[in-house]
């Protein structure tokens, strides 16, 4: 029986039981394609993502407590250093009604920050130190300071003095600039009835990352090393064996290293993405660019 008639009109009545896909609390990450279902459930705390990705979502009713669909998930709102921020993808939404608020951003994904620039070059080694001389002499004549060695003092005058500074390090490389950032999401949305329901749409391009980080000063150059010992002016018959270099006055010492170079100068902020065309048609209204 039919609606209370007792006529049989088939031996055989077919019947489609309506599947309903339901959405929890949570982080969802969209497939290119949701169909097939006759309602779709979105619970409150529901987020859904598409990753930039190109999603289509056809059903008949969709009932959202307040879902939030996006075009990338937190940790993807921002392309890694040195990267352009991709499009916020396609997204194709047709129902045939909407009960409850669903929000909608498309938007681009912002740009990457600019790579750090390069290190600036180490600086050269100091100057060598000035020559100092040796002096030698009985005993007797021995002056305050002097290095005794077999019967006579030996002496560097002048002091021999350590190297000259290094030179400073180079400046860092300028950081590159800031990537683009991507374009908002291409949207098409198509729900006929909307009286019991309300959407709320943003589709903003990607916004320009931050220029690089300039890069790190060079190292200062190590200082020069010290001056020669002229053995030959006033000490020709020096004693075998001597070391003079016991000797405060006549020790190598090497120069101060050199200053490290200064941070490179940040790179210039990137460009904003553009704003993608969308269409929106909700109940008899369109907004956007609609055929």
């Amino acid at each position: 029986m039919l609606n209370g008639s007792k006529t049989t009109i088939s031996d055989r009545v077919k019947v489609v039981v309506p599947v309903d896909k339901v959405f929890e609390k949570g982080d969802h990450v969209l497939e290119s394609s949701i169909q097939g279902y006759h309602r779709l459930f979105f619970l409150e705390g529901a987020r859904l993502f598409w990753q930039g990705e190109k999603i289509e979502i056809k059903t008949h009713e969709i009932i959202s407590e307040n879902a939030i669909f996006e075009s990338f998930s937190e940790d993807l709102k921002k392309a890694p250093r040195g990267e352009d921020g991709k499009s916020g993808g396609k997204l194709t939404l047709i129902s045939h009604s909407l009960k409850g608020s669903l929000f909608i951003r498309a938007d681009g994904q912002n740009g990457g920050q600019g790579a750090t620039g390069t290190s600036g070059k180490s600086g050269e080694a100091g100057e060598q130190g000035p020559t100092a001389f040796l002096h030698w002499g009985k005993p007797e004549n021995t002056p305050p300071g002097a290095y005794l060695y077999r019967g006579y003092f030996f002496i560097c005058d002048p002091p021999r003095l350590p190297g000259g500074k290094g030179k400073p390090g180079q400046e860092g490389g300028k950081g590159e600039r800031g990537r683009k950032g991507g374009n908002s999401g291409k949207v098409f949305l198509d729900i006929r009835r909307i009286d019991e329901g309300e959407v709320f749409f943003t589709n903003k391009p990607g916004l320009a990352g931050e220029g690089g980080l300039g890069g790190s000063g060079g190292e200062g150059g190590p200082g020069g090393v010290p001056g020669p010992i002229d053995w030959q002016s006033h000490a020709s018959l020096m004693p075998q064996g001597a070391n003079l270099e016991l000797f405060h006055q006549c020790a190598p010492l090497q120069g101060e290293k050199g200053d490290s170079g200064p941070l490179g100068a940040f790179g210039e902020k990137g460009e904003d993405g553009f704003q993608a065309p969308y269409c929106l048609r909700l109940g008899n209204s369109k907004t956007g660019q609609c055929d």
